[in-house]
């Protein structure tokens, strides 16, 4: 297991460019931390050094959710969303974990450094005054949601775009209401899931230029185990990344069956071998006068790995950033 120091980390595009480490192995440890925001997605990764002031928990598995008690700082409460399904059993497993530390039930309580807010898919929930989440359904063995993070902002109505300043003043001192609220996506994390999310939010997620998703396993014989475990597979997301290019994938969770090597090699050779057949149906629609503009094939895809600065797309920035 990599210390905080170590982790991978990258820096998100536009528009929030926030910084994020984190790890994340299937059954071992997920955990990524927004250093700007002070937020942490999951909770499964060891660490001290960090305290967060918002948990955002996808779903009660162990390996998403262990760490949470060393999250906690006394000096200040923490907020821990999570599905309300699972929101009894993280707390009776802090409480638990007091219990041990001290060796007794009369423990010293803990609780009042955390506040637990239940989330259930479909509800927006207010984070701080200027950003908010949509909650999303993500189908595994237990409830496992996911978060997709905007800010909110006003902007003119399309009926006044292209007026005047003076037009604008003087529908002001009417009353005319000019402005709308808008949601500005940022990034989008998910849970544990499988490819019925992309069926059922792939309209919401295509607007997001960040989505952290699982890709617990991509070789073609592997199909049986994902589906059985209720795990994504490489095959599920494939055509909506190669439809969705102005999104970045962030790929996460990969099964400990795999190497490192032989994940950057599988998906090294993806990019190749659909880079090559797309210069292939350019080639040909340019020689009858029309050849389509299309950022390079899978080139939104970052798997999220050590070294990953040699791995990321090419437009992405990468390396430590420390904490």
């Amino acid at each position: 297991m990599l210390e905080p120091k170590d982790w991978p980390a990258m820096v998100l595009p536009m528009p929030s460019q926030w910084h994020v480490s984190g790890y994340s192995r299937a059954g071992e440890a997920t955990g990524f931390y927004v250093k700007q925001m002070r937020w942490f997605l999951d909770a499964g990764v060891p660490t001290s050094q960090i305290k967060p002031d918002i948990v955002f928990i996808s779903h009660s598995h162990t390996d998403h959710s262990m760490m949470l008690p060393l999250l906690v700082d006394r000096r200040k409460p923490l907020r821990v969303y999570a599905p309300a399904e699972a929101v009894p059993f993280l707390a009776g497993y802090v409480a638990g974990m007091n219990k041990l530390n001290q060796q007794s039930d009369d423990y010293e309580d803990r609780s009042a450094g955390y506040t637990y807010i239940p989330v259930t898919t479909g509800q927006t929930v207010q984070i701080d005054n200027k950003f908010w989440a949509h909650v999303i359904d993500c189908e595994h063995p237990v409830t496992s949601v996911g978060y997709c993070f905007f800010e909110k902002r006003k902007r003119l109505k399309d009926e006044f775009k292209g007026k005047s300043g003076r037009e604008l003043g003087q529908l002001r001192k009417d009353g005319v209401e000019l402005n709308e609220e808008a949601e500005l996506p940022y990034m989008a994390f998910l849970g544990d899931t499988t490819g019925k999310v992309l069926v059922d939010h792939g309209k919401l997620l295509s607007t997001y230029p960040v989505v952290f998703i699982e890709c617990t396993f991509f070789q073609p014989d592997h199909k049986d185990a994902a589906a059985g475990s209720q795990h994504l597979h490489w095959s599920d997301l494939r055509p909506f990344a190669l439809e969705h290019r102005d999104t970045t994938f962030i790929l996460i969770h990969f099964s400990k069956r795999y190497s490192d090597d032989e994940i950057h090699a599988f998906f090294d050779n993806e990019r190749a071998s659909q880079r090559e057949l797309e210069a292939a149906e350019d080639a040909a629609a340019s020689a009858t006068g029309g050849c389509p503009k299309r950022r390079p094939a899978f080139d939104n895809v970052v798997v999220w790995l050590a070294g990953l600065g040699q791995h990321t797309a090419e437009s992405a920035r990468a390396g430590p950033i420390g904490e």
